[in-house]
């Protein structure tokens, strides 16, 4: 008898204003088929139809294990190499040779550099959505207070993806931020519901063929404190970080940023007038890169592409720099934001693979009788493709 075919359903909350109208999802896959980035496009009705993205779920991808924090220079020199190296492989030569730090520690420019122009200063600095980074802050808390306990505490969830996020109780609608740290009461609270939270794997299991009319309704576990969560399988690949790794497990934070393509364009003119002095040539804006701690966020480059889907620009030119440059992390694209607007190279890769490994025998929940259906991975190559982020028209 074949095994049925088909899939479980992911369904994440996401907060939206009534007055926005959606025209697509965009979306990238982890190994495990798990979203690393989620989030809708669309347009709001306030300022004549503004475009707007929002931001539902990311997973932060670990690029480089570190115990000690990374030096402010060494990440800009990072950045700067790390697009120069891209240009070479887009182009055959390097944007850059002789890169060393600039002459003063404290003032413009962050490095100095050799190109065919002679020697230039180049500022680099990060794209970031530091409310979004704040909100995996507090999460990151609640991640270690789970590695503080004993692991058989969660036996239950070995092989599942936990999606969480947290409401407040009694206050405005909307997803709220994580648990704050020194409210113990609540982290003990969300601890001891995990630790008695039974998955229904089956309940989330789609047949192949088209969605369902309704979406059938979550296996939700709630606190009193406001923390709501439920958990999907692992298929086909599991990730190999800390918390897997000693509990079986993973964790996703759901939580919903809005970004006006305004605002976002703001964003990109309080950069360029913050690094606009003398004797800085080049601004290099990196989105999604390693932030001190070897993190990265998928959605600050989502946003990136967004800035150049819809492009506002400057509002008012620099007076020093000559050239401002927007480089994806993981993708390899570049543009040149000023004086022009134009596409300077790649995209050169597909997305960035988490560390990972391949499932070689179903899960404990598909041990149990689950269908594995015809999301698992390919036989011949054991894994997944985690792609870059796409959209879906709606």
């Amino acid at each position: 008898m074949e095994a049925p075919q088909g899939g479980f359903m992911h369904m994440l909350p996401v907060y939206l204003p009534e007055s926005m109208t959606l025209t697509h999802v965009s979306f990238a896959m982890l190994p495990w088929l798990s979203p690393s980035y989620s989030g809708v496009v669309g347009t709001t009705a306030v300022n004549l139809s503004e475009p707007v993205v929002a931001v539902t779920f990311e997973w932060p991808i670990t690029w480089l294990r570190t115990l000690q924090e990374i030096p402010k220079v060494e990440r800009e020199i990072l950045l700067v190499r790390r697009f120069s190296t891209d240009q070479a492989l887009a182009t055959g030569t390097h944007a850059f040779s002789n890169v060393r730090p600039g002459p003063h520690s404290n003032q413009a420019p962050d490095t100095i550099v050799t190109t065919d122009q002679g020697m230039l200063g180049v500022e680099s600095t990060c794209l970031t959505l530091q409310d979004r980074r704040g909100a995996h802050g507090l999460f990151q808390h609640l991640r270690k207070q789970i590695l503080m306990q004993e692991p058989a505490a969660f036996a239950k969830l070995a092989g599942y993806m936990i999606y969480a996020w947290f409401e407040e109780p009694g206050g405005p609608p909307g997803l709220a931020l994580p648990l704050k740290k020194n409210d113990d009461e609540a982290v003990t609270e969300l601890l001891r519901e995990l630790a008695a939270y039974t998955p229904q794997p089956g309940q989330m299991w789609m047949p192949s063929g088209p969605p369902p009319e309704q979406a059938p309704p979550l296996p939700l576990s709630r606190t009193s404190k406001g923390a709501r969560f439920y958990a999907i399988p692992l298929v086909g690949n599991s990730p190999s970080t800390m918390l897997y790794t000693l509990a079986g497990f993973e964790l996703g934070l759901a939580y919903t940023s809005l970004r006006t393509a305004q605002a976002a364009w703001q964003e990109i003119q309080r950069l360029v007038d913050q690094h606009d002095q003398a004797g800085v040539d080049i601004l290099l804006i990196t989105a999604g890169a390693p932030d001190q701690h070897g993190q990265i966020y998928p959605a600050e480059e989502a946003l990136a592409s967004f800035l150049l889907e819809t492009p506002v620009g400057l509002t008012r030119p620099p007076s020093h720099i000559k050239r401002v440059f927007l480089h994806s992390w993981a993708t390899g694209h570049a543009a040149e934001l000023h004086p022009t607007m134009r596409t300077m190279f790649g995209p050169l890769y597909q997305s960035f693979q988490p560390e990972h490994h391949p499932l070689l025998v179903p899960t404990a929940s598909n041990q149990a009788g689950e269908p594995t259906g015809e999301d698992e991975p390919d036989a011949n190559t054991g894994s997944s493709s985690a792609k870059s982020p796409r959209s879906t028209e709606r």
